[in-house]
């Protein structure tokens, strides 16, 4: 192929294209450089695949955090108990009544043990009121505790996404 000759050495297109790729992807030339075409071959197709992987696995990180927030997500059972908050009640939230059932349940005094508390109510506007009343009612240590879903208790499969079957306690209001 075509040769440029420069300072360091003559350099071929594919030379070029390998230090290109590896400054892309922050690889750094390092002590240890690949001197053959087969090896280069081989760190490029490392590079790349690299590439590959981190964005598939950030996307499933981004979808994961987005399914959170709209509530279609999956309470995934610990190695603590976990509670169930549901029905018309939850789903009409009265502010006293929530706000002296979230300091019944995450009382400080037993702390060490704080259930889960999964509330599952039906549809975005009552789900968005409830994130934003336990935001301004709840300490961020009980906050990370809670986990919101948008469902029905009349559907089996948002009972499973609740683990209902695994819950401590199921409370319909």
């Amino acid at each position: 192929g075509a040769h440029i000759r420069t300072g360091m050495g003559e350099i071929d297109f594919f030379t070029v294209g390998y230090w290109i790729c590896e400054t892309i992807s922050l690889v750094g030339y390092g002590d240890f450089t690949p001197s053959t075409v087969l090896s280069r071959f081989v760190t490029i197709l490392t590079m790349v695949s690299g590439f590959v992987v981190f964005t598939f696995e950030v996307g499933k990180i981004v979808s994961m955090i987005d399914k959170g927030k709209r509530g279609v997500g999956s309470y995934v059972p610990k190695n603590r108990d976990h509670v169930i908050l549901v029905g018309g009640g939850v789903q009409n939230l009265d502010e006293t009544f929530m706000t002296a059932f979230l300091d019944e349940l995450y009382h400080v005094s037993y702390r060490s043990a704080w259930p889960d508390l999964v509330l599952m109510t039906c549809g975005a506007e009552s789900l968005n009121k409830a994130k934003d009343m336990f935001n301004h009612n709840l300490s961020r240590e009980a906050r990370q505790r809670v986990k919101f879903l948008d469902g029905s208790i009349l559907n089996n499969s948002d009972l499973k996404r609740c683990a209902c079957g695994n819950a401590k306690l199921v409370w319909i209001l």
